[in-house]
């Protein structure tokens, strides 16, 4: 390679790295083009200024002011963070295939696309598959034994429903008999109803009369004791009265052969007392004795009536049976049941027989279930599951869809941990934290604004997440979701987040500043020009109604207010006014100082000014040179990237 091609290869990279710098930012290029030409008009102006303030240096000063157009004010909360994938994965190695396994075969690379279920990492599974054959080979043993169990299981379930279902036609058999001769016997049943129903009315009757004269005869014995109680009493009352009236007698013979003996008169008068009293006693023993036989007599004319009663009832029912008897023989009553009896017995046994079949059989059925069981138990085995199981899990596989962004593996080496991580470039997010201050403004569901110094417009995103509790230093972790496709964020980039709190559409907005206030309660104003140029720019004081402001601008309103008026930037007619210092050696910087103003004024007509919040918001003033005037000065109060005065 010759000289003059070793000296125009970094020139040719730096052109061509240029270009791609311009391509990548399309807007940036243009708005430097704009700025080229601004300061090519920019150094005519100078000329032209340096020609009115003289060679020597000089000098020109200008009042800041903001031209009134219709706009948008946000109020937003910014933050910092960072991209992410909303939706990652990994491919892990799980420790329970083995402690030897090795990776057999890599099917990605990083970067690749990768399907949800496609395989990532195959490992060698050649010991897994010797034990799936050697557990299959004893699961098959099993499963023989278990079907020559089953198969014996069926043979004893069928002879016993065989045998069962052949008794059935036996106990059928007994059944129809035992109830033919049922219907015989309630024929004869029937046809000596009427002579069963009089022989236990009789019967009945019998035992009734029975029951009376055993109760008169009780009556009966009970009366003749009193009266034998009553004639012994008797008795004995007869002989103490003869006793009594000999012991008198006695002592009146005494008495009378002894007149003056007193003694003798005073034991005739005692014996005369106990003979009286004796005779009492005697006179109502006697009337007991006459009771008692009068009662006795009674009693046992009652047991005469009663026995009579019972022996003529007696002699009904023994008719009656008679009666019944022979009733009973002229239809076989006795030979029908007996046959009936009979018939019934042989039913009876033999539905204890098919009862004791039945129980066989569903032992059997049972016997078969189990049977049945351990066959379909000798299927499969835990051991055989948990191999295939190993198998399976030898094809290490991706769970969601996206891009493999880090792999950790070799062929021939042991897996360890994470083995892949899956990304999904197309689903992406912004973890971002929110200061303490902020956190109660902002809310899940507000639109969010997303740059970068990598993309070229604003993305539209979503705050999602936000954490409840906050973090060591005081702030709270957040994830804005990017709503927007193809918008050139890659995973681990920088960037900076709008969250749009409010927004007031189609309104005036003017500088903080320029709104001033009336000591005598007339109310808010801001200055609109009415003439003049730079310094010598008149203004008239309009009233306004102030609405909605962020850090930098408020809203006004006014029935005097009409798009294209020229505000003062600030109320304070002592402030506001800027001076351009111009000289041979300045020149330059004038330029650049016009370069500046005009940049401003780009930014606030919804160039690449960012919007809202604690950052400029998106305004609609501009550095408002003066007609004629040249050079540069400072951004107007308040605008973006300016300062505020």
């Amino acid at each position: 390679m010759n000289d003059s091609v070793k000296k125009s290869a970094p020139v040719a990279r730096c052109i061509k790295a240029a270009a791609a710098f311009f391509k990548r930012h399309k807007i940036f290029t243009a708005i430097l083009v704009v700025l080229l030409i601004a300061a090519a008009i920019a150094v005519v102006r100078f000329g032209r200024m340096r020609a009115a303030v003289g060679n020597a240096g000089g000098s020109y000063s200008f009042i800041r002011t903001t031209t009134l157009s219709k706009g948008t004010l946000d109020e937003t909360v910014s933050t910092t963070g960072s991209v992410e994938s909303a939706d990652t994965s990994t491919v892990s190695y799980s420790a329970g295939i083995g402690s030897n396994v090795k990776i057999k075969t890599i099917h990605v690379a990083v970067g690749d696309q990768v399907e949800a279920g496609d395989v990532i990492i195959t490992l060698d599974n050649t010991s897994i598959l010797e034990s799936i054959a050697k557990a299959e080979e004893s699961l098959t043993e099993q499963k023989i034994a278990a079907q020559e169990s089953y198969n014996d299981a069926v043979t004893a379930r069928d002879e016993a429903y065989n045998t069962s279902v052949s008794y059935e036609s036996t106990v059928a058999a007994a059944k129809t008999a035992m109830e033919n001769a049922a219907a015989a016997f309630y024929v004869a049943e029937n046809s000596v109803s009427a002579a069963q129903a009089d022989y236990n009315a009789k019967l009945a009757d019998m035992q009734t009369k029975g029951a009376a004269y055993n109760n008169a005869a009780a009556q009966h014995s009970a009366a003749k004791s009193v009266y034998h109680s009553a004639l012994t009493s008797y008795d004995e009352s007869s002989a103490a009265l003869t006793t009594a009236q000999e012991k008198l007698q006695n002592a009146q013979s005494a008495a009378a052969a002894e007149p003056e003996n007193a003694d003798l008169a005073a034991a005739v008068i005692t014996e005369q007392t106990n003979f009286d009293a004796t005779v009492a006693d005697h006179d109502r023993k006697q009337a007991d004795l006459t009771q008692a036989e009068t009662q006795m007599q009674s009693a046992q004319q009652a047991e005469h009536v009663a026995a009579d009663a019972y022996t003529a009832a007696a002699a009904a029912a023994d008719s009656a049976l008679q009666l019944l008897n022979e009733q009973k023989k002229i239809c076989g009553y006795d030979d029908l049941q007996k046959t009936y009896q009979s018939a019934q017995q042989t039913y009876n046994t033999a539905r204890t027989t098919l009862n004791n079949y039945e129980k066989q059989y569903e032992a059997a059925c049972n016997q078969l279930k189990q049977a049945a069981d351990k066959l379909e138990d000798a299927s499969t085995s835990d051991t055989l599951v948990d191999l295939y199981e190993q198998l399976e899990a030898c094809e290490l596989t991706a769970e969601t869809s996206g891009k493999v962004t880090s792999l950790n593996a070799t062929v021939g080496s042991a897996p360890n941990g994470t083995i892949a991580t899956i990304q999904n470039t197309d689903n992406l997010k912004i973890s971002i934290t929110i200061q303490e201050a902020d956190i109660n403004t902002v809310q899940i569901g507000m639109r969010c604004v997303i740059t970068s110094d990598a993309t070229e417009k604003e993305i539209n995103g979503v705050l999602s997440q936000m954490d409840p509790v906050a973090g060591q230093n005081g702030s709270f972790g957040a994830e804005v979701t990017v709503s927007d496709m193809n918008t050139g964020l890659l995973i681990g980039m920088n960037a900076t987040v709008k969250i749009i709190v409010s927004s007031t559409d189609n309104i005036f907005m003017v500088p903080l500043d320029a709104v001033g206030n009336d000591d005598d309660g007339k109310g808010d104003y801001v200055y609109r020009k009415t003439g003049g140029e730079g310094v010598e720019l008149t203004f008239e004081k309009v009233y306004v109604s102030v609405g909605e402001s962020n850090d930098y601008y408020v809203e006004i309103s006014g029935i005097d207010l009409s798009e294209g008026n020229v505000i003062r930037s600030s109320a304070d007619l002592t402030q506001g006014l800027e001076t351009i210092e111009s000289n041979d050696e300045e020149g330059f910087g004038m330029v650049g100082g016009f370069m500046s103003a005009f940049g401003a004024g780009a930014a606030t007509q919804g160039g690449f000014g960012p919007t809202g919040g604690n950052n400029m918001p998106e305004g609609n003033f501009d550095g408002n040179m003066p007609s004629g005037g040249s050079g540069g000065g400072k951004r107007p109060s308040g605008g973006p990237g300016g300062n505020r005065g």
